[in-house]
């Protein structure tokens, strides 16, 4: 009787280890697809703008950043030095100046979208093409660490918990 228990503690928790190795492996690889908003899910704000100098904490190192209050909005939207055109969009938008931008709802906070005068300044397109080409390399080495480390875990399963 011991050793049928024995026996499905260790598959129950190789299958554990699987779910999680290879699952956490495929976010690794695939976050961005989901961590980026589309436009439709992100907060469209219209009004005139007020700029501030903020800075904004990504991956352990503070970045200096411009912060967008629109209509009066107490919560400034950020616009990155790495997204397009940084300093055209910087110099373009003036204090006082009506603006709609699009930014997510979560704690970020960043702006996804910028229009000004009725015309797309930057769009959602090229900022998230711009965040797609700066995290590809961190995800695809993460991933396939990851996707290694599910491999090994796999053997290990097969090797010692399923005999």
């Amino acid at each position: 009787m011991d050793f049928w228990m024995v026996r499905i503690f260790n598959w129950l928790k190789g299958i554990t280890l699987l779910a999680f190795a290879w699952i956490g492996a495929t976010a690794m690889m695939f976050g961005p697809f989901f961590s980026t908003p589309s436009l439709e899910k992100c907060k469209k704000i219209s009004g005139p703008v007020e700029v501030e100098t903020g800075s904004e904490v990504v991956q352990g190192r503070s970045v200096s950043c411009h912060e967008f209050h629109v209509g009066g909005n107490i919560r400034g939207a950020k616009y990155l030095p790495w997204f397009p055109d940084y300093n055209r969009i910087i110099t373009m938008i003036q204090p006082d100046q009506p603006v709609t931008i699009w930014t997510d709802s979560d704690k970020k906070g960043w702006i996804w979208q910028i229009e000004q005068n009725g015309q797309i300044i930057v769009s959602h397109a090229e900022i998230y093409a711009t965040c797609w080409e700066i995290e590809k390399k961190d995800r695809y080495i993460g991933g396939c660490l990851m996707y290694l480390m599910a491999t090994g875990t796999t053997w290990f399963c097969f090797k010692y918990l399923f005999h």
